[in-house]
């Protein structure tokens, strides 16, 4: 839990830290972030882009994925 506390808000730093300064390298480092996929008013503005929809997607199983499997191997003996 901590972990995942850790990655929310270090990707958010990331995310906001990248459009406060608008440096390139900051920009690129920015696709990094999960926040950088969703954005609320473009989504008001265009619809909902489909995919950074996709890439949520992706990444949300894929966690789960890792998450079911890592809950299967844990040692409750030791």
């Amino acid at each position: 839990m901590t972990i995942a506390f850790g990655a929310v808000i270090g990707s958010f730093f990331l995310n906001f830290l990248a459009a406060s300064v608008g440096d390139d390298l900051l920009s690129t480092i920015n696709r990094i972030s999960v926040f950088s996929y969703y954005r609320a008013t473009d989504i008001v503005k265009n619809g909902m882009a489909t995919g950074a929809l996709l890439v949520l997607i992706v990444v949300a199983v894929a966690l789960v994925g890792v998450g079911m499997v890592a809950f299967q191997r844990r040692d409750i003996a030791a």
